[in-house]
């Protein structure tokens, strides 16, 4: 059995494994339960990050189209004979089966840039995952695990100048509360991004280099600029 096979279940929950390396981690999974639920709680999070992707219409769009209804003049006025006037204010006015279709075609109009918006919108998420999945598998990765003083496991992964930081049973923290994820270099620390509340979380670190290490502390919900508690744990990367 690989001698790193504990931080192969990020790979594993993105199913990303080849045959082989996949059927050894569900032989593994069956003996060790912490990993078994760490791979529960990663794709829980993997499906949270394909639901981010997906938005629902609008509520105002339904309520454009129904304002836009009750403006339009829904019956053609009477005409008399040889009213050519009246038949110009008809033919603006619209049959109520133009009308429809005028509305139809805003709603499919409408409908369009959303499915591109979220088109856009999973693609990111496919290429964050792909990024995911290529520093997890990569054969020459540097795995560092250590325990965060409150109580938890933060493991970093890391390949040609990226890492993947897993988080693994991190306690619950209230919910004015957030754990933050940085990139800190002498004098200075930059947000890697958010890891919620507590239990599981995994975040791809873009950019690491020699002398940076990875930190987690607990800030206000929606995250600091800077750090305002001292870091759970540190862990050097870039070496």
């Amino acid at each position: 059995m690989s001698p790193d096979i504990h931080t192969s279940t990020g790979a594993y929950a993105a199913d990303a494994l080849p045959p082989a390396e996949r059927e050894e981690v569900e032989q593994h999974l069956a003996d060790c339960p912490a990993c078994a639920q760490e791979v529960i709680e990663l794709r829980a999070a993997l499906t949270r990050m394909a639901d981010a992707a997906a938005e629902p219409p609008p509520p105002a769009l339904r309520a454009r189209v129904l304002a836009d209804v009750r403006r339009t003049r829904q019956l053609p006025p009477v005409l008399g004979p040889g009213d050519s006037r009246g038949r110009s204010r008809w033919w603006w006015a619209g049959t109520p089966l133009q009308i429809a279709a005028a509305a139809l075609l805003i709603a499919v109009v409408s409908l369009g840039v959303l499915l591109v918006q979220r088109q856009h919108q999973l693609d990111e998420q496919r290429q964050l995952v792909a990024e995911i999945t290529s520093v997890l598998n990569d054969p020459g990765r540097a795995v560092t695990t250590a325990d965060l003083a409150s109580g938890g496991r933060g493991t970093v992964v890391e390949s040609h100048g990226q890492a993947v930081f897993l988080a693994s049973d991190l306690p619950s923290v209230a919910s004015a509360r957030t754990y933050q994820l940085w990139v800190m270099s002498p004098g200075h620390a930059r947000s890697a991004g958010l890891l919620g509340r507590g239990k599981s979380a995994q975040v791809l670190v873009p950019a690491v280099g020699p002398g940076d290490s990875v930190g987690v502390t607990v800030e206000p919900a929606g995250g600091s600029p800077q750090p305002t508690t001292a870091p759970l744990v540190t862990i050097p990367v870039g070496s």
